[in-house]
């Protein structure tokens, strides 16, 4: 599962970010507020401001309002955000990675990063620019403005 500080920064974004539901086995980044895992009194772990943990089915009973979670989605979670169809997902996977590694120096890219890439490529149009998602109707919008 890739905790890199590079996949948490691409992650978020409100197109991931916005549809999220927390359950069990989720990894997230605690933003504000903590998290526990089984019960504190006896002797449960908890996480604080900045720890990257995975929810587990006891803790998701817990109030947590007013925290703030950054959810890492898994390499199945991503896929599964863009088509049921695994012959479908797969083919265009292979035809976009395809593209991207010639084009970038992919040495140091992870799989989750790649499908990431990927899903908002094809669910929203954005691309990342190394800092920032750039969505390609904003994009347009700025060349025609600069004319």
């Amino acid at each position: 599962m890739d905790t890199s500080k590079t996949y948490i920064q691409m992650c978020d974004c409100p197109e991931i970010q916005d549809n999220w539901v927390i359950k069990a086995g989720d990894c997230f980044k605690i933003i504000k507020g903590k998290y526990y895992i089984g019960e504190p009194c006896e002797g449960g772990s908890e996480y604080f401001e900045g720890d990257i943990c995975y929810a587990d089915e006891q803790a998701l009973s817990y109030d947590s309002s007013g925290y703030k979670y950054l959810w890492l989605p898994r390499q199945d979670q991503l896929q599964e955000m863009i088509s049921d169809n695994v012959w479908e997902t797969t083919r265009y996977y292979y035809a976009f990675a395809s593209e991207y590694l010639t084009e970038k120096d992919c040495k140091d890219i992870t799989h989750e990063q790649l499908w990431l890439l990927y899903c908002m490529a094809k669910k929203h149009g954005a691309r990342w620019t190394g800092a920032e998602w750039e969505h390609e109707e904003v994009k347009a919008r700025a060349l025609e403005n600069a004319d």
